[in-house]
């Protein structure tokens, strides 16, 4: 879907806290804080993933750490609800499309793959493109040889 709402950050994220609404998406929220130079004036964005996003988002995030530097890619929500006091609240979210590990502090090992739920480690593929084909449920190009006379093959 084309949309002219798109955001991109580049910081450090807190550990998420993962929930499932009552029909079983997986949600994660956390909160990230972008650094800027000079004034100390870090600015703190609230951070929501949704399905196989939220999940492998707290699934790969590490045990033994605060804090992940991350790039979060994603759209600009803006939230309101009524307070306590009657007044309106509101805030802004990123509501994350993808979120990557930064390899500027960072290094990753033991990718898996998880992205339609089959276990591709445990298949055996005599080739990353027979992987590929059944993965994506591909199959293989076959060359067209059936041009007109008024037609270009290019």
């Amino acid at each position: 879907m084309a949309s002219n709402n798109a955001v991109t950050f580049v910081g450090q994220i807190l550990k998420p806290e993962i929930r499932y609404t009552n029909n079983g998406k997986a949600v994660a929220s956390s909160r990230m804080v972008v650094k800027t130079p000079g004034d100390g004036d870090d600015m703190w964005i609230n951070l929501t993933a949704w399905e196989n996003l939220a999940v492998n988002l707290n699934a790969s995030f590490p045990e033994n750490t605060k804090t992940l530097r991350v790039v979060v890619t994603g759209r600009l929500n803006e939230n309101s609800w009524q307070g306590k006091d009657g007044n309106t609240r509101k805030n802004m979210e990123v509501v994350a499309d993808n979120i990557a590990v930064s390899l500027d502090y960072a290094t990753v090992s033991g990718v898996q793959y998880s992205g339609d739920g089959t276990n591709v480690q445990s298949s055996n593929y005599q080739s990353n493109t027979d992987m590929a084909k059944d993965v994506l449920n591909a199959s293989e190009p076959v060359a067209r040889t059936d041009y007109g006379e008024d037609e270009a093959p290019f």
